[in-house]
């Protein structure tokens, strides 16, 4: 069994699925990441997955500065991975208003860390550690209403994904 701890406090155990200790990556995606002229959906990579798989055991993302500027009227963040803008955690408002602070979904998508360290929040996850194939890179997706991604004045956001390698097995 492998355990891992943020700050002192277990997150997850994730039994015989992790070949090497879990290991958290922060990524600070702030509102200039999102400057493709001329469109309301902007998605960024954040972790380009090498010539090998990885375990996704958690995602989430913690809101440190809200998001607004020029005629934009709504803004939502989500993480995903190739293909699918919300695989890992539904959107979640980050526009003016919005609650500062850690976001995670109330689906089995997302995280239940605030749980984990006594932060109230809903108990949610991913529903399994998922194996993320070579290639697939992990992204995070802002769209946005009324205005473009790049008119943003302000806005930034921690996320944080937690990855492993695979234990790999060869049968003779």
């Amino acid at each position: 069994m492998t355990d891992f701890t943020v700050d002192g406090s277990v997150v997850e155990n994730l039994g015989d699925v992790v070949g090497g200790a879990p290991r958290w990556l922060r990524f600070v995606a702030a509102f200039s990441e999102f400057d493709a002229p001329g469109v309301t959906t902007d998605t960024v990579t954040l972790y380009a997955n090498p010539s090998s798989p990885i375990i996704l055991i958690d995602a989430f993302f913690n809101l440190t500065v809200e998001f607004s500027g020029g005629t934009v009227a709504t803004a939502t963040l989500s993480i995903g991975k190739t293909g699918t803008v919300d695989a890992l955690m539904l959107a979640e408002d980050v526009f003016t208003g919005a609650v500062v602070g850690l976001k995670n979904d109330a689906t089995t998508k997302g995280t239940d860390i605030r749980d984990d360290l006594d932060m109230g929040g809903g108990d949610t996850k991913l529903e399994s550690p998922l194996l993320v194939p070579a290639g697939t890179a992990i992204t995070m997706t802002l769209v946005t209403t009324i205005g473009d991604t790049d008119e943003l004045a302000a806005g930034s956001a921690d996320v944080y994904i937690c990855v492993a390698e695979p234990l790999l097995t060869t049968i003779e």
